[in-house]
């Protein structure tokens, strides 16, 4: 897997901004501010990203600490944050999600956007356990992920190139591919992310870097969650807005027990 520099990061952190940071996915900002209606006590976001999730929630009288492993990510979140009144309900903090650290419990904690299938399969036991560090007695966990419906992930060598896209932020224009690579063995996709960036003096670049993305099925999940103390509370399904027919949008709902746990 290739790592990418400062430049690559924040071209990358803008095109996910234009593309999906100011945006409900399937319902995500929707359900989230439903489920988290009311609730007094800060809110603990792993994998905050652009703060699309924790801004909302912010705007709706909740307190969170956003937490992301992405600083390019949370200078986006930051500079939108510095737009708001209500500023001071939210804080942002650079850190390994896997093994995040805090001497608070919280009642709270989410993990938006598919975050939980870019974990790592061979770190997944790992960070489900330090969620339970995390929460106080009865402390819940939501998160959501998206599913073929087959469960099956397709094999994509040669896709086409996206249409150019201008980020007026760094003044740079875009433009990407996504080739996917299944591994059955592992239950992991390879996501190999290519794109083009071309600057303001036509000068063009490529850059490139790979994601591994979870295959797991919700059983897999509830299996592990239920081994570390957690109760299933409510699964929702809905078709996904990209492709309803072919893929599903689940969202989970767990409470801890810590005298099981």
């Amino acid at each position: 897997m290739s790592s990418l520099d400062r430049y690559d990061s924040m071209v990358f952190a803008y095109q996910y901004e234009y593309m999906k940071g100011r945006i409900s996915l399937d319902g995500d900002i929707e359900y989230y501010l439903e489920r988290l209606r009311g609730v007094t006590e800060d809110v603990l976001e792993l994998g905050c990203g652009t703060g699309r999730i924790a801004l909302e929630l912010a705007g709706n009288g909740a307190r969170v600490l956003g937490v992301d492993s992405a600083a390019a990510m949370l200078e986006i979140a930051k500079e939108k944050l510095e737009k708001k009144p209500w500023k001071d309900r939210v804080n942002f903090q650079l850190s390994d999600i896997i093994r995040f650290h805090s001497n608070r419990r919280y009642g709270r904690i989410i993990i938006p956007g598919n975050t939980i299938c870019f974990i790592g399969n061979d770190s997944l036991e790992d960070f489900i356990g330090n969620l339970g560090e995390l929460l106080n007695d009865e402390g819940r966990v939501y998160f959501d992920f998206t599913r073929p419906v087959n469960g099956r992930y397709k094999k994509v060598e040669d896709p086409p190139w996206s249409a150019p896209l201008y980020l007026s932020e760094v003044d740079k224009t875009v433009r990407w591919k996504m080739p996917v690579y299944p591994n059955e063995i592992s239950r992991e996709v390879i996501y190999e992310y290519q794109w083009e960036v071309t600057d303001k003096d036509n000068a063009v670049r490529f850059s490139d870097t790979s994601f591994r993305f979870s295959s797991l099925s919700f059983e897999d999940y509830h299996r592990l969650f239920s081994k570390h103390g957690f109760m299933l509370i409510d699964k929702e399904e809905r078709p996904s807005e990209r492709d309803g027919e072919s893929e599903r949008h689940l969202f989970v709902e767990y409470r801890y027990r810590r005298d099981i746990g």
